[in-house]
């Protein structure tokens, strides 16, 4: 499902997904009171979600939908992929975030992995989520407070989760502690099953006391 003001937008998503064998798209919206109506009739997997919209936009209709009991899993499509529109996409309960001039490529891998049951943020969107935490504080390093918080780690889970949670990829935080990128995987995986979050966005919201998105 796509939501979306602009015919032009909606157009392009569907002129490249609508070829793709396993993906369809089933409905439109062109606002988001739109968006509503239809989720009370039509249950898509996943819907693309413009967040800047008149009237009511992208974060509230998110919150709608799950308050009306909706199981579609949004992605948040922005125009500009600040540090604001990353975190206010998570807050907001979506399962994804894209820019809108991400590429096709980027756009099916999202849509993918979010029907899969994951989270869509990927590495630079984490990392801004990420700068947008530290902007909040007046030194360019967190206080003491706000330090991540690994309980129930191990010492070298909390290594990676404490790297992570300053924005680094996988690959990074493997040459910080001299370990295989693999080993990085492997800690993450089992901070997930730890505690019980689906993606590495959500052990960064975990870390940093922040509302998770659902699941």
């Amino acid at each position: 499902m796509i939501v979306d003001d602009d015919a032009l937008v909606r157009l392009a998503y569907k002129q490249y997904l609508q070829p793709v064998a396993d993906i369809q798209v089933i409905e439109e919206a062109t606002s988001a009171a739109e968006g509503l109506e239809i989720l009370r009739k039509a249950s898509p997997d996943v819907a693309l979600v413009d967040m800047r919209m008149p009237g009511m936009g992208g974060g509230e209709f998110i919150r709608r939908a799950r308050a009306q009991g909706s199981s579609a899993r949004c992605i948040a499509v922005t125009t500009f992929g600040s540090t604001a529109a990353v975190r206010y996409a998570a807050e907001a309960g979506a399962h994804g975030f894209v820019v809108k001039d991400a590429g096709p490529d980027e756009v099916l891998a999202a849509i993918r992995r979010v029907a899969t049951g994951h989270l869509a943020y990927g590495d630079h969107a984490t990392r801004r989520l990420v700068e947008a935490m530290m902007a909040q504080a007046s030194s360019p390093t967190p206080p003491a407070s706000g330090a991540p918080d690994v309980t129930g780690l191990t010492d070298a889970q909390a290594k990676v989760v404490h790297l992570l949670a300053r924005g680094m990829s996988n690959n990074e935080i493997a040459s910080q502690l001299s370990l295989a990128e693999g080993t990085i995987k492997s800690h993450l995986n089992a901070v997930m099953r730890r505690w019980d979050v689906r993606d590495r966005v959500q052990i960064v919201l975990r870390a940093l006391g922040m509302r998770t998105p659902p699941v």
